[in-house]
């Protein structure tokens, strides 16, 4: 799968030039959070051109809490590193791909 966990605050930044990026916060201990890793995976090879980070909420407090993120998982969408959606859950690919889907 593409992107890196993130485990550390100090290594969490994007690529510069990269339009499109989707943070993917999540536990070690969250069931629905490793059910989705199919989904992220099959969704990553569709769309290389989708940035990825996976944030542990766990070791990433600060992170966390400047997303107000109060769930896991939650996937949140940028383009040209501005926030364009998010969504919370174990979804399907077609809801991830609709993160995007007016930012070609």
């Amino acid at each position: 799968m593409a992107g890196e966990s993130i485990d550390s605050p100090a290594i969490f930044r994007y690529n510069e030039g990269t339009m499109k990026k989707l943070l993917h916060f999540t536990a070690e201990w969250c069931t629905p959070c490793k059910a989705m890793k199919p989904v992220i995976a099959s969704f990553l090879e569709e769309n290389p051109n989708i940035e990825y980070e996976q944030i542990d909420v766990d070791n990433n407090p600060e992170i966390t809490k400047s997303y107000s993120i109060l769930s896991v998982p939650t996937f949140v969408a940028f383009y040209n590193d501005e926030r364009i959606g998010s969504i919370g859950g174990a979804v399907p690919k077609a809801r991830l791909a609709a993160l995007f889907e007016n930012y070609e």
